[in-house]
């Protein structure tokens, strides 16, 4: 029997503000001086000071707390938009990792690093897992995943 596990931690976003307005309505008869022109609701008021410059990510997902558990280890670099997939098969087998990471610059220097990971052919089943996180450059955060009958996962990023 195949199980569908999904999970998503406490710190969500809102799905557009992953993926930006790519056009806006013209204005029908010319805006008022002073007036905005209908720049998208999505983005800052100021979308000159976003740092959209591409940042080297660290990542190690592992299996429950055990640290020899290691599924994904690795880095890459990530730009701003611009999906990156790593993923891992194990050979003769079935069994499939894959992570995608995107990365959006926010108003107060941070970025939000959306993910989405899929793992199959496994114990469990198939896993799914999207977790979303804030994270400023320089800094290393850790998300977790239980979930019944299993042994959850853990995922670290370092962003540099």
């Amino acid at each position: 029997m195949q199980q569908i596990i999904f999970a998503l931690p406490l710190m969500l976003c809102a799905a557009a503000a992953c993926s930006p307005a790519t056009h806006a309505a013209p204005p029908t008869s010319p805006a008022p001086p002073g007036a905005s022109t209908g720049a998208s609701p999505h983005r800052g008021a100021d979308e000159s000071t976003l740092d959209y410059s591409p940042v080297r990510i660290s990542y190690r997902l592992s299996r429950g707390s055990e640290p020899g558990a290691i599924v994904l280890q690795g880095e890459t670099a990530l730009e701003a938009g611009k999906p990156v997939t790593v993923e891992r098969r194990a050979p003769q087998s079935s069994e499939l990792a894959a992570l995608t990471m995107r990365s959006r610059p926010l108003n107060d220097g941070s970025l939000l690093i959306a993910m989405e990971y899929e793992e199959e052919g496994n114990e469990a089943g198939k896993i799914r897992w999207s977790p979303m996180l804030v994270v400023r450059r320089g800094a290393e955060v850790t998300t977790q995943v239980g979930f019944a009958g299993g042994e959850g996962r853990s995922l670290q990023l370092s962003v540099r």
